[in-house]
């Protein structure tokens, strides 16, 4: 799909890239003044685990289910 660009698209785009950088923001000089005041912390980490602790006794937490 192809579209002329508007101020919303623009906006959108730079909102959703500052906060999915997870590190570092590199950006032309000239578009400073699309840099937010406050920037998100670093994400450092790309995937957490969350929900009940267990720890693993040797038996498999899924089984495969087959028909006979």
């Amino acid at each position: 799909m192809t579209q002329p660009g508007t101020t919303a698209l623009e906006k959108f785009f730079n909102h959703h890239t500052v906060e999915n950088a997870s590190e570092w923001l590199f950006h032309h000089p000239e578009d400073e003044k699309f840099v937010p005041d406050e920037l998100p912390e670093p994400t450092l980490v790309n995937i957490a685990m969350s929900g009940e602790d267990r720890e693993f006794d040797g038996e498999p937490w899924f089984t495969q289910h087959r028909d006979a």
